[in-house]
C-alpha cells in the first residue's frame, strides 16, 4: 500500500511538472465569473454620481456596496480565506475602529450613524480590494474595467469641459438625487469633474490609471498607447496641479526604470539628497520652489501651505482623539476647507490614527518591495501598483477625499495585499489552481517538488549512487519525454527492503 500511494503521489507530481511555466501562469489564470461581477458592479455604481437619501442618510452606491459586502468580506479576511491574515490587515481595523471611537467620543451616540458609515466606507473599500482581487489576472481585469470606465465618462468630461454642463449629473437628476458639486472656471475652461464632488476628484482617479496601463499591456502596443492617451486625456478635462503631476511622476519613475534598470535604491538616495539640499541651500525650501513652479494656479497651491501651517498645529493642540468634526482654530481670512487628505484624519481623529494608517501601508509597500522570484505577471503589478500608491500619496496630500473616491482609495489600498498573502505565483513554482476561483488560498506547486526546477527536491540526501544515476538518466524512450526517478523517501526504501 505504501509503495502504491508512493507511485500515485510520484505520478500526480511529474503531471503537474508538465504544466506551462511560471512566468505565464499566473496571467493565465482565468477568474470565477462571481468575483468578475463583484468587480464590475463595484466600478459601475463607483461611475455614476447617484447619493439617494433613504432613512436620513445619504447613500451613493458606492456607499451601500461597501455597506453590504464588509460583513461577509470581513470574515473572509480575517478568517485567512483569502490568503494570510497580515499586520496591515490589523492595522487597517485598527484605524477604522479609531475614527469610529473618535467620533462617538466628540458627538456620542447621535453621531452613530454617520460614525459607522465612514467606518464601512473605509473598512468596506479595503476589504473590498483585499478579497476580490487574488492574482495579476484580477488586478488586470479590475483595471480592465477601470479603463472602460474612464473610456465612457471622457466624452461627459470633454463636454463638461467645453459648455460647463455636467450632462450625466442631469440625465440621472430627473430620476434620483445626485453627487452636489459646482462648476469652476480655469483659464477659460471649466473643469470637469463628471460624477465626483470636486473636479480634482476625478483628476486623482483619471491619473492612477497611467502607470497600470504603460506596466500591465506592455505586451499590446496599441492597447497600452489608447489606455495611456484615455488617462492622460481624462486628467487634463480635470484642470487641476495635483493630478498632472501625479501624471509627471509616474513618467518619471518608469522612465527612471527603464534607463537605470529599475534602480530604486539610487532613485531614493538622489530624491533624498536633493531634497534636503534645496532645503539647506534654498531660502524657500523644495515644497515653496514646488508651489511655485509646477502648480497651474500658484495662490491655491500657498493655500494649502497655510492649511497644512494651521491644521498641523491643530494636531499637535488634539494629538490623541483630534477636534472631530468640530471647527478648526485658523485666522478668519482661511477657509475651513482642508485640501489634504492625510493631515485631516490627524485633525478630526488625532496622530494614532494617520499612524496607523501610514504604519499600514508602509508595511504593506515594504512586504511587496521585498519579494522576489515573482512570475513576470506578478512582477507587472508589483511595479505598477508601487508607482500607483506613490502617486496616490502624493495627490491626497492636495485634496481631501470622501464619499465614492474614498472608498476607492481604499480599495487600492487593498488590490495589492495578494502579492504577499499567497495570490502570487513565483519563478519555478506552477498554478495548479486559480486564487480567484474560490475563496481558498493560491495553490501553487513549491519549487522543490518540481522535476524540472533549477531547486530540485532532496528529501533523502543519502539516496544511493543507483538512484542518482536514474536521476541523470537521458530522459529518452518512445519518442517521449521520460519522468525522471524521484529519490525514494526513507519509509519507502525501508518497506521496499523489507519486501525483497
Amino acid at each position: 500500500m505504501m509503495i502504491s500511494t508512493d507511485q500515485t503521489l510520484i505520478s500526480r507530481q511529474d503531471q503537474r511538472g508538465q504544466t506551462t511555466a511560471a512566468s505565464t501562469a499566473s496571467a493565465a489564470v482565468a477568474m470565477a465569473p462571481w468575483r468578475k461581477t463583484l468587480i464590475v458592479l463595484f466600478v459601475v455604481l463607483f461611475a455614476l454620481p447617484i447619493e439617494p437619501i433613504l432613512g436620513g442618510l445619504t447613500l451613493s452606491g458606492t456607499r451601500l456596496y461597501a455597506m453590504l459586502v464588509i460583513v461577509p468580506f470581513f470574515f473572509a479576511v480575517f478568517s485567512g480565506a483569502v490568503g494570510r491574515v497580515t499586520v496591515t490587515d490589523g492595522l487597517m481595523l485598527a484605524f477604522a475602529l479609531w475614527m469610529f471611537m473618535t467620533f462617538l467620543v466628540h458627538h456620542g451616540v447621535e453621531r452613530f450613524p454617520y460614525a459607522a458609515i465612514t467606518f464601512a466606507e473605509l473598512m468596506g473599500g479595503y476589504l473590498a480590494g483585499r478579497f476580490l482581487v487574488r492574482s495579476a489576472t484580477g488586478y488586470q481585469f479590475f483595471f480592465q474595467a477601470f479603463f472602460v470606465m474612464l473610456l465612457v465618462l471622457l466624452p461627459f468630461a470633454a463636454l463638461e469641459m467645453a459648455t460647463g454642463r455636467a450632462v450625466l449629473s442631469d440625465l440621472l437628476a430627473q430620476i434620483v438625487r445626485v453627487t452636489p458639486r459646482s462648476t469652476e472656471l480655469r483659464d477659460g475652461y471649466f473643469r470637469a469633474g463628471v460624477s465626483y464632488p470636486h473636479p480634482i476628484h476625478w483628476g486623482v482617479i483619471s491619473a492612477l490609471l497611467l502607470a497600470q496601463a504603460w506596466i500591465l499591456w506592455a505586451d499590446q502596443t496599441l492597447g497600452r498607447w489608447i489606455r495611456v492617451g484615455v488617462a492622460v486625456a481624462c486628467t487634463l478635462t480635470a484642470m487641476s496641479s495635483a493630478p498632472l503631476l501625479g501624471l509627471a511622476i509616474q513618467i518619471a519613475i518608469i522612465l527612471w526604470g527603464r534607463l537605470t534598470g529599475n534602480r530604486w535604491w539610487l532613485l531614493t538616495i538622489l530624491f533624498s539628497t536633493t531634497y534636503v539640499a534645496l532645503d539647506i541651500l534654498s531660502n524657500r525650501g523644495p515644497v515653496i520652489l514646488m508651489i511655485e513652479m509646477l502648480t497651474l494656479n500658484p495662490r491655491t497651491a500657498w493655500w494649502r501651505v497655510y492649511i497644512w501651517n494651521f491644521g498641523s498645529v491643530s494636531v499637535m493642540n488634539h494629538p490623541w482623539i483630534g477636534i472631530g468634526l468640530n471647527d478648526w482654530v485658523r485666522p478668519e481670512w482661511l477657509g475651513a476647507t482642508v485640501d489634504n487628505f492625510w493631515l485631516l484624519i490627524a485633525m478630526r481623529h488625532g496622530l494614532p490614527a494617520i499612524v496607523f494608517l501610514a504604519l499600514a501601508l508602509v508595511l504593506q509597500m515594504w512586504q511587496i518591495i521585498r519579494m522576489r522570484d515573482l512570475s513576470t505577471a506578478d512582477t507587472r503589478v508589483r511595479v505598477a501598483y508601487v508607482i500607483g500608491l506613490l502617486a496616490l500619496s502624493f495627490m491626497l496630500s492636495t485634496v481631501h477625499a470622501w464619499g465614492a473616491p474614498s472608498v476607492l482609495v481604499m480599495f487600492y489600498f487593498g488590490i495589492g495585499a495578494y502579492l504577499y498573502t499567497g495570490g502570487a505565483v513565483r519563478e519555478g513554482d506552477q498554478q495548479i489552481s486559480s486564487p480567484d476561483s474560490g475563496l481558498g488560498n493560491t495553490a501553487a506547486t513549491p519549487r522543490a517538488d518540481l522535476p524540472y526546477s533549477r531547486f530540485p527536491h532532496h528529501p533523502n540526501r543519502r539516496a544511493s549512487a543507483r538512484h542518482l544515476a536514474d536521476d541523470k538518466a537521458p530522459l529518452v524512450g518512445s519518442g517521449a519525454l521520460r519522468t525522471p526517478r524521484t529519490p525514494e523517501s526513507p519509509a519507502t526504501r525501508v518497506t521496499r527492503i523489507s519486501r525483497t
